[in-house]
């Protein structure tokens, strides 16, 4: 959707794992680990390209938290491991019992699958109404790639916690949930409640209709206001809106001239959809000079 394409991701993200439909490798243990392990590669790779630069620069630092990542990895699973294994031995040993043996009956596995996907379904249903409701303009496929993931999520944790309600006593299991919920809410919460700012000045409240006395270049205002999402070319600041919002409309000359001068004045003025307002901050004026100067990079783009 956004002209994004890294077929190294698809393959050892997507393709690969479809392997695991076929028995005879799903049932094979180095197998299973391989194609983890491709999915695992997939996933960082995918993040270098999205938020690194092209050609980073890395330092030791970054090699260093790189090792650091893998090692806290391997840590915290060897150590899960070993608590399961030293209280529940035979269910890792595949000589005295086989994993066929510990599964439970096909039916009732299909059960508990069933409901997990259909939370999920529900949650990322309800997400959606929310969403679309507070911004009904918002394409709904583009929801596609957050409910998927969000779909998933919920199945994932769901399965989870009915596994783990075999080895524990559900009510611990409920309240533990709870109790984690609860603090990852809190957490949440510190993390975006944001901070009070302190000023060296008196706070100004810049009145709805300000009459500049000295309009600023309309260079100055593009650097200034819109080059985080439009880059300073036009033709967007991929890595700021690829990973924070969806990519702005492209400022070509057939648009800006099939829109007008007067409408896009009004958007820059009053915004609409992801476009903020900017009316207080740039006079109708100084809208006019932008709009000019995006007629200009549009002119210099063809």
């Amino acid at each position: 959707m956004k002209g994004v394409w890294h077929p190294e991701v698809l393959v050892f993200g997507f393709l690969l794992p479809q392997l695991l439909w076929i028995p005879i490798i799903r049932e094979n243990k180095e197998a299973r680990i391989g194609v983890g392990l491709s999915v695992l590669f997939a996933l960082w790779w995918e993040r270098i390209e999205l938020v690194a630069p092209k050609s980073p620069d890395w330092t030791i630092i970054d090699f260093g938290f790189i090792a650091f990542g893998v090692g806290a990895f391997l840590v915290l699973y060897s150590g899960i491991r070993g608590i399961l294994f030293s209280r529940y031995p035979r269910a890792f040993d595949e000589e005295d019992e086989t994993l066929a043996d510990i599964e439970k009956p096909l039916a009732l596995r299909l059960k508990s699958s069933i409901t997990a996907w259909g939370m999920g379904i529900l949650v990322a249903g309800i997400f959606a109404f929310y969403f679309i409701s507070r911004a009904p303009e918002f394409p709904l496929y583009r929801l596609i790639p957050v409910l998927f993931p969000l779909v998933t999520l919920v199945a994932g944790v769901s399965l989870f916690l009915m596994a783990a309600s075999l080895f524990w006593n559900k009510r611990i299991v409920i309240c533990s949930t709870f109790t984690v919920f609860i603090l990852l809410l809190g957490v949440a919460g510190l993390i975006y409640k944001g901070t009070g700012t302190i000023y060296n000045e008196p706070q100004k409240v810049i009145a709805s209709e300000p009459v500049p006395q000295n309009s600023r270049p309309a260079k100055v205002l593009w650097n200034s206001y819109c080059t985080a999402c439009h880059g300073t070319d036009g033709t967007f600041n991929r890595k700021f809106v690829h990973e924070y919002y969806p990519l702005p409309q492209k400022l070509s000359l057939s648009r800006l001239d099939s829109i007008g001068e007067d409408s896009l004045v009004q958007v820059i003025l009053n915004g609409r959809n992801y476009m903020s307002a900017y009316r207080g901050r740039v006079s109708e004026e100084e809208a006019r000079a932008l709009f000019r100067l995006m007629h200009g990079l549009s002119e210099e783009a063809k």
